[in-house]
């Protein structure tokens, strides 16, 4: 198996014996290769790139094998100058974003904190502004929130039971 790297380039002969196709195929695709950067130069010679080779499909590369190809294969050197820089910074990016949510959840985890204990500061504000007489009035200043769970629900007895109640008190006051 031949290994060709990226950034290498070719001659038109070179060419056909690294992806081991025909010189008719070669010469179909030249539209296709000269689209994809293959050029001539001033002597006419051929300049083709592996990558012109890989868009046009005439060189497998790791991620699109193909079954009956020839056995020429793009090969991406495993450290390039910059991989293990590469590999530094997805690391540094990966512990960045863990961070972030670390940092996000304990956020909001405080303002729930924040906002219980504002309404428990409200209430008992509220609870020490009542005047000792009982009154239920609350002061202006009060949130209509506060006041709302501060007040006493007194429920209405049903309309039955006020009229028991009503003739309760006229019977005891007659007798």
């Amino acid at each position: 198996m031949k290994h060709v790297t990226h950034g290498q380039v070719f001659t038109f002969a070179q060419a056909v014996e690294v992806t081991g196709k025909s010189r008719s195929t070669l010469h179909r695709k030249r539209d296709m290769l000269r689209q994809a950067g293959a050029h001539q130069d001033a002597a006419g010679v051929w300049r083709i790139p592996v990558s012109a080779l890989v868009a046009c499909g005439l060189l497998d590369t790791p991620e699109t094998p193909r079954k009956g190809s020839g056995d020429t294969r793009l090969v991406l050197p495993d450290e390039t100058p910059l991989s293990g820089e590469v590999e530094q910074l997805r690391r540094a990016l990966m512990e960045a974003e863990r961070r972030a949510d670390v940092a996000e959840a304990r956020a909001a985890e405080r303002d729930r904190l924040i906002e219980a204990q504002s309404r428990t500061i409200a209430l008992l504000e509220a609870r020490d502004r009542v005047p000792p007489d009982g009154a239920s009035q609350q002061p202006a200043s009060t949130p209509p929130n506060v006041q709302a769970e501060m007040e006493p629900q007194r429920e209405e007895p049903p309309t039955a039971l006020r009229a028991v109640r009503r003739w309760w008190r006229g019977a005891g006051k007659g007798a």
